[in-house]
């Protein structure tokens, strides 16, 4: 009888999602796409993206767009890792080299 009792008590806490579909609209509006075609960055360019990638301290929170299999993705957040010598940043969970990062924002 003391097992059955427990058992109805633990159904109480099981989770429970009060925001329903709220986690969902967070991983979507991380997520922005703008469809277009790789761009090659001029001297210039290069010049300040590399300046930039450089003064970027972890903890730190940016924005960038990034290319990622036919497509530039914006990802706002935390710096995780920023690898000079490795060429890659990690915002959040993603890792992104140095190469595919179009714009720091």
């Amino acid at each position: 009888m003391q097992s059955k009792r427990k058992l109805n008590r633990a159904k109480l806490f099981i989770a429970y999602d009060a925001l329903k579909g709220f986690k969902e609209m967070i991983h979507e509006k991380e997520k922005t796409v703008i469809r277009i075609e790789r761009k090659t960055l001029s001297e210039d360019q290069l010049f300040e993206l590399n300046w930039k990638v450089q003064s970027i301290e972890e903890g730190s929170i940016i924005s960038l767009f990034y290319y990622n299999q036919d497509e530039y993705l914006l990802k706002t957040g935390y710096v995780a890792k920023n690898d000079i010598n490795k060429r890659f940043i990690q915002v959040v969970d993603r890792i992104i080299k140095y190469e595919d990062i179009f714009e720091i924002l």
